[in-house]
Parts: C-alpha cells; structure tokens; sequence
C-alpha cells in the first residue's frame, strides 16, 4: 500500500511505499547498500531486504544476543555486527560465513562507523571505549577508553580529519584520525548526546534533551537551538544535498530543511510512519529512506518532488 504524507514543503516529500514486519521483536539498527538494506532486531537475527520490494533474502545471521548495531562495507563486502554483550561479528558478504570475532568489548556496541578512505573501522561502546580496527588486516589497532559513558553516535570530517563521538555525559568529543589524539571536547546536550551529523561547515547533534543544535564546525561555537522533539533523537541522516531526517523515541520521523533548520514535513504512524519510538534510519542513493522501531516495523519511503 503506498502512503503519501500530505504536508505543506518546499518542494519535496516523503511517500511511503511499503512496510515489512518480520521480525518478532523491536529493530535497532539498519545498514544499507545497492542491492539491500539489513536489519537488526532483539529477536536475535540480522536479516536482509531486497531494496526493490521489501522481500527477505535468503540470508540471516542468528547471534547469541541482540544486535545493537551493524554496518556494511560493500567495498569488501563485509557486514559487521555489534552486540549488546561486546561481541563483534565480520560477515563475508561473498560466502555468508563468519570470518572473525572479537570479544575486545565487555558491554553493548551501540555505534559501528567505517572510514574506507583510511580502511577503518571506529567501534563505540556503553561504557565510553573507542575502538580502532584495521580493516585490511581486521586487526585491532588500539582501544581509548574515554570513561564519558555510552558512546552513542560517530561522525567523520575528512576535510579536518576528525571524528566526532556523541557521548553521554552530554558532551561531543573531538578526536583526530592520524594520531587518535583527543582534540577538543564542549558540553552538548542534558542527559546526553545521541546523534551527529556533519553537513558542510556545521556539526549538527541531536540529544536525549530532544534538541537538535548547530555548531560551527571550525570553533564548536553554538549557532542554533532547536526545541525539535518530544523525546531523544536517536538518528540524524543527510538526505540529498540540502535535506535532512530526523527520528525519535516520540514515534515521529521529520523532514528538514538542512540549511535553515526547518521543518519540511512530520510523519507520524497515522500518517503512515510507526506507533512506537523510531530507532534508526538510512537514506539510499536511489532517494529512498528506510526506517525501523520497536514496532516491529521496517519503513521504506520515497523522496519525491
């Protein structure tokens, strides 16, 4: 059933197209890539999608606890699995089998990001470690404990080289990616920093506080406040060049104007979106957004004028 979501934009629109419910308990996390978005649930499993009509592929991965978080490298076609334990998965993508496992984490994995243009992997945890791994090799290279609690989020600037960790004790930690220093670090967000986004010459971060703020990517001064949910903000995610989603524990996806922080659109489950918090979300090159919530639910939508 297709659901178009009438509101009044600025020229673009989220439709959805379909809905896939699955799993037999809430999905955490989404990875994506040309072919298929994969999707972690608390029952257990990592399961696959076919972009094109939502059906399931005939690959799954049963773990011995929830996946928390994943990601995919289609470059070496690797799927890397998080769990709530510390455990860390490799999936050859090629053979579905396993490859390595690693028990460096001794608590929940709740953010895998890779940096391809160094063959990095960056792995966060609850209680505040960063580790760094070597994804030629799939070695470790080293591990920082940072002692800030849940690292919740990670984002990249190439131009600076430097990562960003969302942490929280609500501050945003500034580390940079030659030598792993700890560069700089400023307070964010109440009761914590769950989201970041880089965009252009901004850093934006969502927070526990429900609100998304702007900083100025050079000095992290503070240049927009923003009041943008009703509940934390577990997902920010760049869509096309001058938009971006927004997703909450409040049930709600937003559709924003990236440049100006304004809201284009709201989707909510009577409009097609889920009943329950909304965890995760990823954004297709095809311009197509794929949600996922406690509801069960997996959300694809289209981005049309």
């Amino acid at each position: 059933m297709t659901t178009t979501i009438w509101m009044k934009t600025n020229g673009q629109i989220l439709t959805k197209f379909l809905e896939v419910r699955a799993h037999s308990a809430a999905v955490f996390a989404l990875a994506c890539d040309e072919r298929y978005v994969y999707s972690a649930s608390a029952d257990k499993f990592v399961t696959r999608w076919n972009l094109e009509d939502g059906t399931q592929d005939n690959f799954a991965v049963k773990c011995d606890s929830s996946p928390y978080s994943i990601a995919v490298i289609p470059s070496k076609a690797l799927l890397i699995i998080g769990l709530d334990n510390g455990n860390l998965h490799f999936i050859d993508l090629n053979s579905n089998k396993e490859i390595h496992f690693f028990q460096l984490h001794t608590s929940a994995i709740f953010t895998i990001k890779s940096d391809v243009t160094d063959d990095r992997l960056f792995v966060g945890d609850a209680d505040g470690i960063l580790s760094v791994w070597d994804l030629n090799e799939r070695k470790l290279l080293l591990s920082l404990p940072f002692a800030c609690g849940k690292i919740r989020d990670l984002a990249f600037c190439h131009s600076k080289n430097e990562l960003y960790l969302a942490c929280q004790d609500g501050k945003v930690r500034v580390v940079d990616t030659q030598f792993y220093n700890l560069q700089h670090t400023f307070f964010a967000h109440n009761d914590g920093v769950t989201s970041l986004l880089v965009e252009k010459d901004k850093l934006i971060s969502g927070g526990k506080d429900a609100f998304l703020k702007v900083w100025n990517i050079n000095s992290f001064e503070l240049g927009k406040s923003i009041p943008a949910h009703n509940f934390a903000i577990y997902r920010l995610v760049a869509v096309g060049e001058d938009k971006m989603v927004s997703v909450s524990r409040d049930k709600t996806i937003k559709l924003w104007d990236s440049i100006h922080l304004n809201v284009l659109q709201r989707v909510d489950f009577k409009h097609g979106g889920h009943s329950h918090s909304v965890n995760d979300a990823v954004f297709e090159k095809e311009k197509m957004l794929i949600t996922c919530g406690d509801d069960r639910r997996i959300n694809f939508f289209k981005l049309e004028s």
